[in-house]
């Protein structure tokens, strides 16, 4: 247990991070370059530091940082852009590594390892500074104690540089003409009505500004790590200044928000492409009609086939026809069967299921007791079948029918898929089951849908071994987002959530909590009828990250929050919007690998058998 209290007036800047379990940690850096005990917050109240800090000071973004914020005074003057280039603060003030303002009332924060914060006043009476430059060493532990001398930075500003050095000049990057120190001394004298009139020039003198600094950098000039940051947070201010006035168009950085204020969002996709027709009852019968075989036989003709396929990627299909197209989709039926070949196979499915489920409706109770497998087994679909969409009315009631068939079609898959049984580990098949259940009406078809979509899409996300199929698709998404998002790759390397678990359940059950169920049909006609790779869902993913990626890297969230902001997908994303994202992004990746085969072609190597994904990294 520890206690700290520091006056607002000595904090300088706070950075935030997080350790390797995931807990938040603050440093609290003084004014001077000193580093106070660091913050470490168990269970949250991080998001209420701040919120408290706002209340007796201003807390900024540093520019091009995420994780480092300055303190201000709130009644700090913003209009007087000189001050920071060449007034001299009060001696009695300590330099610090940012640029800081003393609050006026003296505020003071107290802190404790227990969480609890309080406000405290300091001496009355205490000076009112305004920002100036202060010195950093740049270690971030402790700082110098020496100010940079106005006179020093005016003739870094002003001087003339070196004969023959480059970029040698009469004047410094922001030399002064008499008319110009005339205005500025007019700007002090006349007021807030001199100031507000001055606010056009501000965008030209924040271009001057880092313009200097970059000369500065480039000169290797010994004062320029130490007055840099000040360059850039005068900047800042002229960002800020210019966009909260008329016509501004500079970006503010977004304020820090709460994680459960975050709602997942994706830029408007006015300016793509929108989804193309579904597949319609014409489309489906004139599929048909241009087979050549006898009216009676009804065979699907195969080249009409793939064009339906390749519609219903880019369309999805009418409601009233998915069930029947979705049987051919997911093999069910062979493409070219007739009428009477794709009876027989309902009558040998419906015996088929009839017989798998007696094996365990006719187990008695002392069988069931000497059977631990099946009675875990039992528990455990039980257990999922109560919770599984009990907002819809087709489930709602306990004794409702459906959800009797979600019971037993689950049960008796268990029976028929003994080594894969029922994942207990982790929740899912009776999310699968459910949308095959409310899209089919017989009992046995429900099954044989479900038995040929795990077939063909999920089984190997639900065996014990999770490694042998969900650990690859996260390695293929972890490969696109590191090419295709380098900077959310290196936020989420930072927090230790490159491993892409935090969106483990967009791939387990196929995104069928994060949209309503109209919506996953629409995107299960897209995932099952993709002529091109039959894992679309892994570039769904990555599409969704990579239009996520500002939010994330911005809020700079961390494996918990991400855990949180990735089930928030949920309502707040179109459907349509995401299915537009991952085939552009689908048609990116493929045009960078098709690019990168043809240089392993031009240099004697050979790309093939590696998918886009890997092919990506």
């Amino acid at each position: 247990m520890y206690t700290m209290c520091l006056p607002m007036t000595r904090v300088g800047k706070l950075q935030r991070k997080s350790n390797l379990r995931g807990k938040r940690i603050v440093t609290v850096y003084r004014v001077g370059g000193g580093v106070e005990c660091p913050l470490i917050f168990q269970d949250g109240g991080m998001t209420k530091l701040f919120d408290e800090l706002k209340k007796v000071c201003t807390v900024r973004q540093v520019p091009n940082s995420v994780d480092e914020f300055t303190i201000e005074d709130k009644n700090d003057i913003d209009d007087d852009f000189d001050i920071p280039l060449a007034t001299q603060s009060s001696g009695t003030q300590r330099p610090g590594a940012t640029a800081v303002g003393a609050p006026s009332a003296g505020a003071a924060l107290r802190m404790s390892s227990s969480g609890s914060t309080a406000p405290e006043t300091a001496a009355a009476g205490a000076p009112h500074t305004k920002r100036r430059m202060l010195v950093s060493d740049g270690a971030g532990g402790g700082g110098s104690d020496d100010y940079v001398d106005p006179n020093d930075f005016r003739k870094e500003l002003y001087a003339e540089r070196p004969a023959g050095s480059a970029g040698a000049s009469s004047t410094g990057p922001l030399s002064p003409s008499p008319s110009s120190s005339e205005g500025s001394a007019a700007a002090h004298s006349s007021g807030p009505a001199s100031a507000k009139a001055a606010t056009p020039a501000k965008a030209g003198m924040m271009k001057s500004l880092l313009s200097f600094g970059a000369n500065l950098t480039q000169r290797g000039s010994k004062i320029a790590g130490n007055v840099i940051h000040s360059v850039t947070s005068v900047a800042d201010d002229l960002m800020r200044d210019e966009s909260s006035g008329s016509g501004g168009d500079f970006e503010v950085v977004e304020p820090i928000a709460h994680v459960e204020e975050l709602v997942p969002t994706i830029a408007h996709l006015t300016h793509r492409k929108a989804m193309r027709e579904k597949v319609s009852r014409v489309d489906w019968d004139a599929g048909f009609a241009v087979a050549a075989s006898p009216p009676k036989e009804k065979r699907m003709d195969p080249p009409a086939f793939n064009r339906l396929r390749e519609k219903a990627y880019f369309g999805g299909v009418e409601d009233g026809l998915r069930a029947e197209l979705w049987a051919y989709l997911l093999e069910l039926y062979p493409v070219t069967s007739s009428i009477a070949e794709r009876d027989a196979i309902d009558v040998a499915m419906q015996r088929e299921y009839e017989t798998m489920k007696l094996q365990w409706v006719s187990l008695s109770e002392e069988q069931e007791k000497r059977h631990s497998g099946f009675r875990e087994r039992k528990t455990a679909i039980e257990k999922d079948v109560i919770r599984t969409d009990r907002f819809l009315p087709e489930f709602a009631q306990d004794d409702s029918p459906k959800l009797r068939q979600l019971h037993d079609c689950l049960m008796t898959y268990a029976m028929y898929n003994f080594d894969l049984g029922y994942c207990q580990g982790c929740q899912g098949m009776s999310d699968i089951m459910a949308v095959m259940a409310l899209l089919y009406h017989e009992e046995w078809k429900i099954f044989a849908m479900f038995r040929q979509m795990m077939s063909l899409k999920c089984e190997g996300n639900f065996r014990n071994d999770v490694k042998s199929n969900m650990e690859k698709q996260l390695q293929a998404v972890e490969a696109l987002v590191r090419r295709f998002a380098p900077a959310l790759h290196q936020h989420l390397e930072r927090h230790h959530a490159h491993g892409m678990t935090f969106c483990f359940r967009w791939l387990l059950i196929l995104f069928k909590r994060e949209f309503s169920v109209a919506e996953t049909m629409l995107l299960w006609d897209v995932l099952i009828s993709s002529p091109y790779t039959p894992q679309f869902e892994v570039f769904v993913t990555g599409a969704l990250l990579r239009g996520l990626s500002g939010q994330v890297v911005e809020q700079s969230l961390t494996y918990d929050e991400l855990l949180k902001f990735a089930n928030a997908l949920s309502g707040n994303i179109p459907v349509k919007d995401v299915i537009i994202l991952a085939q552009e992004f689908y048609e990116v990746v493929t045009a960078h690998v098709a690019w990168k085969e043809r240089l392993q072609g031009l240099g004697g190597g050979s790309g093939g058998g590696q998918s886009a994904a890997a092919n990506a990294g």
